[in-house]
């Protein structure tokens, strides 16, 4: 998870970075050649790449936590609910719902902030250079400070979810099998059946003989 969310914030940063340097390069007052924004163009492929890897690193890891999380909760057997890190199936799926909130978030706040820088120096073509430069910056600005805010709590709300539902699974894999508990209540009940029907034929045999030693008494002042 941290290795995705490290891609995802380098490749944010270079998008922001070259999209930024872009801006500049196209002004008209602009007097750079073409070949000078090759580098910000290579920036902005490198860091969309690393941005979507990060993303998709993010929903497939998220995703392969639920690989047989809901049959490791039918198979153990939960005895105290509350010792575990999540009260049950229904915590975890409120927790994948904030993790997809996050999610989408993040997308939101990547496509605002290279939307909005776009849509500025678009606007801002026809200013004077240093008067679009001077509007660039702070705008840049402020829209990149926006988007940590927003997205930055979004990145720890991922985070969290993430650390919450593998720990989950982590305290579900130490309890025991259900089965094994239900063998071993077969098995003691098996046994005090079997004592009591010993206690049983133990106590018919102890009372046969005094039912034999009436008998002859009784015979015997008979005769």
């Amino acid at each position: 998870m941290k290795r995705y969310i490290f891609l995802l914030s380098i490749g944010a940063v270079l998008c922001i970075g070259a999209q930024v340097t872009l801006s500049v390069q196209v002004h008209s007052e602009n007097n750079n050649a073409l070949i000078d924004a090759l580098p910000a163009i290579i920036s902005l492929m490198i860091g969309g790449a690393m941005t979507v890897s990060g993303l998709l690193g993010l929903a497939e890891n998220h995703q392969l936590l639920w690989i047989g999380l809901t049959k490791l909760v039918k198979a153990k057997h939960i005895e105290v609910p509350n010792e575990l890190s999540l009260s049950g199936l229904a915590e975890a799926y409120q927790k994948t719902n904030d993790f997809w909130k996050a999610y989408r978030r993040i997308c939101f706040t990547i496509c605002m902030i290279l939307g909005g820088i776009l849509g500025i120096s678009t606007q801002m073509l026809s200013t004077p250079f240093m008067n679009y430069l001077i509007f660039l910056g702070g705008a840049s600005t402020s829209t990149v400070l926006f988007g940590l805010w927003f997205g930055g709590a979004a990145l720890s709300k991922v985070r969290a979810t993430h650390i919450a539902i593998s720990s989950f699974t982590q305290d579900l894999q130490k309890l025991p099998n259900a089965s094994e508990i239900r063998s071993k209540k077969k098995i003691s009940n098996n046994r005090g059946y079997v004592t009591w029907t010993n206690r049983e034929k133990s106590g018919n045999i102890r009372r046969t003989p005094k039912k034999r030693s009436n008998n002859q008494v009784i015979a015997a002042l008979r005769s």
